[in-house]
């Protein structure tokens, strides 16, 4: 039953892959066995499918029951252990929680360093894990290093022009990217996609990541016209690989719409942002974050736009998905609360819109992505500027 749950997830089929895992897991509690190993694998697989649909709050806690079981049947260093750490890991990072995240992270790199020895496919995806991890938390360095050491490990494994060398590379290049050196990672950027090119030809959908990585890097060294070229070749190599609506097709959607909003090109970025919004909503359910994070930049567009009820219906929306599945004061979920002290703005409520914008703007001074800090406070300028007080709006000022 837990095989068969493993092959509906990998399908798509959530919902029954869930059902069939939770079945075989209350079939051990009925035979006394809920502590077993034979419980910890449909622990897991719960937990896998949860993961997939977003729910990180839920997964976790049958993620911890699992590691518990296999730390009591298991040697210390067995692999299903070091499973169960990367995958409470990742949950817990994109709960917010960085510290325990991190923590379990490196406990499974040092299992499978303990493992593997110096080389070992396993030993690679979990360096990549903590490294993925040590990028978003801002540790560049010691993230630059682990993924070179990835790089090395895939072309000892599988030599230069395979695709895994291809991810090892943009991965590299993805933290020279956020450490600002635009040079040195668009050189691996393009080196990616050679060898993603060479490897498994112009027809594969990774290689639409590596052309939406380096339309990013474009567009951050001012050369938008290249950046939007290359960012339309990825969304068209996915709806034509893909089918219109797969999630990976939204994905590119969003990441256009995000450059249209900044170009100003509202009426591009709308339809771009309903578009992913449907495929989302199809594939992921109403619920999910990836559902909220569509609606926050529609809402914001909507805004720009002066269609201020409609934006602020939808930012709230957002911002409930987001307080029910992320913990309490993560940027996101201040995001759309700022998105929806804007639209109040533009309402003319700016009692209701300063609780919103002041509390969102503390949280959002740490958000770790770029602008969103200063959009904040550009809100509360404008705010301030409608309300007429601008004593207020000069504390705001730089922002404008």
């Amino acid at each position: 039953m837990n095989h068969l749950g493993e092959v509906l997830g990998l399908s798509g089929d959530f919902n029954q892959a869930y059902a069939l895992h939770e079945n075989a897991y209350k079939l051990a509690l009925e035979r006394q066995a809920g502590e077993s190993l034979e419980a910890a694998i449909s622990l897991s697989g719960m937990g896998a499918i949860l993961t997939e649909q977003g729910k990180y709050a839920e997964a976790v806690p049958l993620y911890q029951k699992s590691l518990g079981i296999r730390r009591k049947h298991l040697p210390g260093n067995h692999p299903d252990i070091a499973a169960d750490l990367q995958e409470l890991g990742v949950n817990l990072f994109y709960q917010g929680e960085y510290e325990d995240a991190v923590g379990n992270l490196r406990e499974a790199l040092k299992m499978r360093r303990e493992l593997y020895g110096g080389v070992h496919p396993d030993l690679a995806i979990a360096i990549n894990d903590l490294a993925w991890a040590l990028v978003e938390m801002g540790e560049l360095n010691e993230a630059e290093a682990l993924y070179r050491e990835a790089l090395g490990m895939q072309r000892t494994l599988l030599g230069d022009q395979h695709p895994e060398v291809a991810l090892a590379l943009s991965n590299v290049a993805w933290t020279l990217d956020n450490k600002g050196d635009l040079a040195r990672a668009e050189k691996l950027y393009r080196q990616a996609i050679d060898v993603q090119r060479q490897a498994l030809g112009e027809s594969h959908p990774k290689l639409a990541v590596y052309l939406t990585n380096l339309a990013a890097l474009l567009y951050q060294k001012g050369q938008i016209e290249e950046a939007v070229m290359t960012a339309r070749s990825s969304l068209d190599l996915r709806r034509r690989l893909l089918g219109d609506e797969h999630p990976e097709v939204a994905d590119s959607a969003i990441n256009l719409a995000y450059w249209f909003i900044q170009m100003a090109n509202y009426d591009e970025a709308d339809r771009l942002l309903e578009q992913s919004l449907i495929i989302r909503r199809s594939t992921l359910g109403e619920e999910h974050p990836a559902v909220a994070s569509a609606m926050i930049l529609k809402a914001g567009v909507q805004v720009a736009t002066q269609r201020y009820e409609s934006a602020r219906q939808l930012a709230q929306d957002a911002r409930e998905i987001l307080e029910v599945s992320l913990p309490n004061r993560h940027w996101r979920t201040a995001a759309a609360a700022s998105v929806e002290g804007a639209a109040l703005t533009g309402l003319g409520a700016f009692a209701e819109a300063e609780v919103l914008l002041l509390e969102s703007n503390e949280i959002l001074t740490e958000a770790p992505m770029p602008g969103v800090a200063e959009e904040s406070e550009q809100r509360l300028h404008e705010l301030y500027v409608a309300w007429g007080k601008e004593d207020q709006a000069q504390k705001f000022i730089s922002a404008n």
